[in-house]
């Protein structure tokens, strides 16, 4: 595939909004729907499809990169989701912590 940015007709630190509208007008610009009277619909088929690829192209990239950004959701901000409790806080143990932790809840 190309560019997806070029295909949108975007810059590449262009808005999620400034995305959005862009993938919007395209869509409407080459739906189906639009073009069932148009000699070159199935141009403008291909060309809505191509659209519709490289705006999920883009979504997916950034989401990856916000998740790489914060760690992702099991490592948030460096917290480990393999974190071990070793009982040397202030004398509680892992059980007292789930009972505070329940009473919370």
């Amino acid at each position: 595939m190309t560019d997806p940015y070029r295909v949108l007709g975007i810059p590449q630190n262009a808005s999620d909004e400034d995305i959005k509208k862009a993938y919007r007008n395209l869509s409407r610009k080459y739906h189906p729907d639009a073009n069932i009277n148009n000699p070159n619909k199935d141009q403008a088929e291909a060309r809505f499809k191509e659209v519709q690829q490289a705006y999920q192209q883009i979504m997916q990239e950034r989401e990856n990169q916000d998740s790489d950004t914060y760690g992702g959701f099991g490592n948030f901000r460096g917290f480990n989701a393999q974190y071990q409790y070793t009982g040397t806080n202030g004398g509680e143990t892992e059980e007292d912590l789930h009972m505070k932790a329940a009473s919370n809840f």
